[in-house]
């Protein structure tokens, strides 16, 4: 008897030993099929834009934030384009670089809006404030401080 006839429990022969399939002449790994697409280009606008976006939020204060935020969303528009055509990746990524350059953007005009309202207008000038405490009020002996 040449085959295995299952043992003593009985049951189906054991399988022929399976053919050997050699790799490619390239070795190992065998090259990509033919009609896939190729892969995404790297999403490096997407990141640097939301990178940028979030650089551009904690600098908001300050004013860099208002070219930061500039720049994010223009990576982030370029870089959500790329992945819309299949030419990029991570088009959730540049969105979010949009969102927060547009927010910074926001954030950095409020601030000096802020700011220039508030040096513009007495509020903020001590030397007026100070002469109208000494004069109870009466503004017109403050005049030159203004």
């Amino acid at each position: 008897m040449t085959e295995f006839s299952g043992g003593e429990w009985g049951g189906s022969p054991a399988p022929p030993n399976p053919p050997r399939y050699p790799y490619p002449a390239g070795g190992y790994p065998p090259p990509p099929y033919p009609g896939l697409p190729p892969p995404p280009a790297d999403p490096s606008n997407a990141v640097a834009a939301l990178v940028i976006g979030i650089l551009a939020l904690f600098t908001a204060p300050v004013g860099i934030g208002l070219i930061l935020g500039a720049a994010a969303v223009l990576m982030g528009i370029i870089a959500r384009r790329r992945a819309k055509r299949g030419q990029g990746a991570h088009g959730g990524m540049a969105l979010a670089g949009i969102m927060l350059g547009v927010l910074a953007i926001v954030v950095g005009l409020a601030i000096s809006a802020i700011f220039v309202y508030g040096f513009a207008t007495d509020e903020f000038n001590e030397t007026y404030q100070h002469c109208l405490g000494e004069h109870n009020g009466m503004s017109q002996y403050c005049e030159e401080y203004r």
